[in-house]
Parts: structure tokens; C-alpha cells; sequence
């Protein structure tokens, strides 16, 4: 997991954001723009990062169900990471999103889907 993380104030949402395949996190992050929003509205940004030891393409595995099924395989991780940055940065459970492109839309699809 990468983290972007502007100074931020308690209570202040999380941002879960999947690259689609091929991709690295940050630098995703960066061209999309979303580390020049977190910067200026001031709220963290969680990076996953899908690695070729997983996918050799470099994608998320939104297609398989034991990486989409709650507490199981990619989902099961995401999920971690998501609940690891709400308690240190001390933000707003209520207020987590999730976005993705691609393969991480697909990605992004399932854990709305997996964790309402």
C-alpha cells in the first residue's frame, strides 16, 4: 500500500483509489489528478498496488472470485488497508470512497459490492 498524505486534519474522509492494469499507483494517482485534490482538500489518499508476482499484467483480479469474496484474496487486502488508514489518520469510517480505472473500476465495483 502507498499512502499520499497532505496534512489532515481528524475526521476528514479516505480515499481509496486502483490503478487499472499496467499502471503503478502513484503515478496514476498523480496524472489523474487525485494527488493535487487529496493536497488541496486535505485527506488521505490510499494507493493498492497491484504487483507481477499477482498478475503479470499488473491488474487488479476483479474476475476471480476468491479475490472478490469478502475476507478472501485482493478484496480481503484492500479492505485491511483501508480499515489500517481510517484508525491512523483518524478519519471519518462514514466517509470512505473508492474509485478506480479499468481494471481497478472493475476492482473498485466488487469492494462496493463485498464491503457496503
Amino acid at each position: 500500500m502507498h499512502v499520499h498524505l497532505p496534512p489532515v486534519a481528524p475526521g476528514r474522509p479516505v480515499v481509496v483509489l486502483l490503478h487499472g492494469c499496467g499502471q503503478n499507483a502513484a503515478s496514476f494517482a498523480a496524472a489523474s489528478g487525485w494527488m493535487e485534490t487529496a493536497d488541496r482538500l486535505g485527506f488521505p489518499l490510499i494507493l493498492p498496488e497491484q504487483v507481477d508476482a499477482n498478475n503479470r499484467g499488473r491488474c487488479f483480479q476483479w474476475f476471480r472470485p476468491k479475490d472478490t469474496a469478502r475476507d478472501s484474496g485482493e478484496a480481503a487486502s484492500i479492505a485491511a488497508m483501508t480499515r489500517t488508514a481510517i484508525e491512523r489518520f483518524d478519519s471519518d469510517p462514514g466517509r470512505v470512497f473508492i474509485l478506480g480505472l479499468s481494471a481497478g473500476g472493475a476492482m473498485a465495483a466488487a469492494m462496493l459490492a463485498t464491503y457496503p
